[in-house]
């Protein structure tokens, strides 16, 4: 064959100029020829002994090439396979009928029947490349008929192609080449593919030599990406309009990552959980119809290699790009919320058991007791006994541990409704709802504090409260501002903590009266850290016990 005139080229340092490995997009007149030294050099990017080299071909006489590639090395490759696809109008400029493959040094050829089948040329090209995948062999790739599949696929259809090919030929580290005749294409369509490739040979005709765009820069931005992706703790997915994946990376940690390749080109949708896969295409379709939306939707997914019963929670957040250029698909970021889930139904299940205790309190054990009080008045009206006294105490004190149960329940550890309340309207409100007998109670300083009322107003009703059963009827208590920080204190003259660690008086079921519940000073501190403060116990000036609430930072103003 002889080589073509317009087309020639000074090619001897492309292999080094071009990304290795990588995908390289070769734009040049008259492609059928195949045959320049451009070409030729592109397939020696190694020894030749240590390649495996691929060439997919339509219309080309791909055995004269690889003979000349051949002598040209003066080596054989390691393994050689020709993919032809059957075309069946053979360009007349080829200026021969193909030869005999089979003479081809090692090779093994595969016939694709339709050009239109680009599943199947797919499968072929990355059933080699997997083959080879387990080898020490560089994989070569010339990918010629490119502008010839133009005639039979439509831009959508190209364009998937490529991205599920050039997604391969990124996992096997292969070193491609693909031929395009700018003369077949508009110029909307060559700046689409442009940014697919690694590199860009332009090759003009009647011009002594070719030129490669962009490669620094875009290695650049290549190398800041596969950074950046290597580091993400999400997978990234590109879809087309019916579900199919045509692009994914991700955080090589991720479980979505394992056999990649086997993703591209396949049906997002199955390998969703089935319960959770109405509501995923639902979510899908309704990205489709409005571009401008970002939709968020949760579903299970299998990792490979795993149990039946291992499902793990994934959140997808999905955009519509398929206007744009070089997207041209819905964009989807997936990350791993397996924990966050499994967090959820733990806290769902502690819930239900809360309120499922909260009931038997509530109701269960109040009924019964309310009767019991019932008829232990009757009796009272009717016999004066003692004993009938000591009774109606411990029903009373039963009826006040279930309110501090259901308060200990029921209240949370988040704090909602924060206005400025006077310390001294607080205080007089809790000294309402509680018996203080004979005891003082004295506030010294007015302070405005930025709290919920009703959930602070809880809080000193358990300290005056705590203040009378633990230091008597005539015990003096003391509410004041703090010199050397941002709080307030509260305080008695009564004994102190005696036997009980001033570090443990806040734990549930520490009390140092017979037949208390403990729970007071355990839902002081709750409400305390709701608000944000800290409350520490200690001893006062008397010798009685002191709480000290601070970390009001901001929230108390002084008047």
């Amino acid at each position: 064959m002889d080589s073509d005139p317009d087309w020639t080229s000074e090619a001897s340092d492309i292999s080094a100029a071009v990304p290795t490995p990588g995908s390289t997009l070769v734009v040049a007149p008259h492609l059928h020829t195949c045959d320049s030294e451009a070409c030729l050099d592109l397939l020696t990017p190694a020894d030749p002994t240590d390649e495996a080299i691929l060439a997919v071909t339509a219309t080309e006489d791909v055995s004269t090439k690889l003979s000349r590639w051949h002598q040209s090395v003066n080596d054989a490759p390691a393994e050689m396979t020709v993919v032809d696809i059957d075309v069946t109008m053979r360009s007349a400029s080829t200026g021969s009928e193909p030869s005999d493959r089979s003479s081809l040094p090692h090779a093994n050829v595969e016939t694709v029947a339709d050009p239109t089948d680009t599943a199947a040329i797919k499968r072929t090209v990355i059933s080699q490349l997997t083959a080879w995948e387990t080898s020490d062999l560089q994989p070569v790739i010339c990918f010629q008929p490119l502008t010839t599949l133009l005639e039979y696929l439509d831009r959508d259809e190209l364009l998937q192609f490529l991205r599920v090919l050039l997604g391969r030929i990124v996992e096997t580290e292969a070193v491609a080449h693909f031929h395009l005749d700018p003369r077949g294409v508009d110029e909307t369509l060559l700046t689409t593919l442009i940014p697919l490739f690694d590199a860009t040979l332009h090759v003009e005709a009647d011009s002594d030599g070719v030129r490669v765009t962009d490669r620094t820069d875009r290695d650049r931005r290549v190398t800041q990406s596969l950074a950046l992706l290597d580091k993400a703790t999400e997978s990234f997915f590109i879809l087309d309009s019916q579900r199919r994946i045509t692009y994914y990376s991700g955080a090589s940690t991720s479980e979505l990552i394992n056999d990649q390749y086997r993703l591209f080109g396949t049906q997002a949708d199955k390998y969703i959980h089935p319960d959770d896969r109405e509501t995923a295409i639902a979510d899908f379709d309704a990205i489709l119809a409005n571009a401008e939306s970002i939709v968020t939707t949760e579903f299970r997914v299998q990792p490979p290699d795993s149990t039946a019963s291992d499902w793990r929670w994934y959140e997808a957040r999905m955009r519509n790009c398929l206007e744009e250029d070089p997207i041209n698909g819905v964009v989807v970021s997936v990350r791993d919320v397996t924990t966050r889930k499994q967090q959820a139904l733990r806290l769902k299940r502690q819930r239900d058991r809360l309120d499922e205790f909260t009931s038997v309190i509530s109701h269960d054990l109040r009924n019964p007791l309310n009767v019991a009080s019932g008829q232990l008045e009757l009796a009272q009206d009717t016999v004066d006994n003692q004993h009938l006294e000591h009774a109606s105490d411990a029903l009373d004190r039963i009826d006040q541990m279930i309110d501090d149960l259901l308060t200990l329940a029921k209240q949370g550890d988040l704090i909602d409704d924060r206005r400025r309340v006077s310390l001294v309207t607080v205080v007089e409100q809790s000294l309402k709802t509680v018996n203080t007998a004979d005891a003082t109670v004295e506030v010294v300083a007015d302070q405005t504090v930025v709290a919920d009322k009703n959930r602070l107003v809880q809080l000193f009703e358990n300290l005056l409260r705590n203040a009378v059963e633990h230091a008597g009827d005539d015990v003096s208590i003391t509410i004041g501002a703090c010199e050397d920080a941002d709080g307030f204190y509260l305080e008695d003259n009564g004994p102190g903590f005696q036997s009980a660690a001033e570090t443990d008086v806040f734990d549930k079921g520490v009390s140092t009266t017979p037949g208390n519940s403990g729970l007071g000073l355990a839902i002081v501190r709750r409400i305390a850290h709701a608000h944000g403060w800290n409350v520490t116990a200690t001893s006062s000036a008397s010798g009685g016990a002191r709480f000290v609430f601070t970390g009001l930072s901001e929230s108390v103003t002084h008047e």
